[in-house]
């Protein structure tokens, strides 16, 4: 994998802004339901609720996977794109996961589709969609760097995150019952990753 020494600003301040929030929503319960993100069609959503909600995590290793997977993908992706699209590319895919989920209540709302009755579809917390788009951004760019899943089983980076990314649309279409993962949010940070960088990658000739 690509090594960076330097762990750049806007991934330090993500992370550091999601530890915060953390600590506050551990100590204060009360404030996850007002910064996590409630569906559109619920009376308890606020439109400020589209950015709070990435930065809210359910346990420790909830924000723990999300904030080791940024730190590992995030500042190499940060120095290859810089600051300023890096966070782009961060926000961009965080409302990439609502506007998949919004998608999905609406067709829920229609009876088009129906979810396992003890599944809360309406509320959302974490960064997890955004994190699927960096990896996924990741790996667009990176395709051949070898990656250790679990620290020993060495794969490209091209061959395990669409591996993830497949296993997550399983999860997703055969949701079990007590399964409250946002698998959705995950593919819909996945899919504006993807669209992200192909768009930036137009006249783009290396990759690694």
């Amino acid at each position: 994998m690509l090594r960076y020494e330097k762990l750049p600003d806007v991934t330090k301040n993500l992370i550091i802004l999601n530890a915060v929030v953390f600590l506050a929503t551990s100590l204060n319960g009360g404030l996850l339901p007002i910064l996590g993100l409630y569906s559109i069609f619920d009376e308890r959503f606020h439109p400020y609720q589209l950015v709070t909600h990435l930065f809210t995590h359910a346990n420790l290793m909830h924000i723990f996977f999300n904030m080791f997977t940024l730190y590992m993908f995030g500042r190499v992706l940060e120095n290859v794109l810089g600051p300023k699209r890096f966070a782009i590319l961060y926000f961009a895919t965080g409302l990439g996961a609502v506007l998949l989920n919004v998608f999905l209540d609406f067709l829920q709302l229609q009876g088009i589709i129906n979810f396992n009755t003890d599944v809360n579809i309406s509320f959302s917390i974490g960064a997890s969609g955004a994190v699927y788009g960096i990896m996924v951004a990741f790996a667009m760019l990176f395709p051949n760097t070898e990656l250790l899943i679990y620290f020993i089983v060495p794969l490209k980076a091209k061959v395990f995150i669409p591996l993830l990314i497949l296993a997550e649309i399983y999860m997703e279409v055969s949701r079990s019952p007590g399964d409250n993962v946002g698998h959705a949010a995950h593919l819909g940070g996945a899919l504006i990753g993807f669209i992200v960088i192909k768009i930036w990658s137009k006249d783009r000739t290396r990759f690694y």
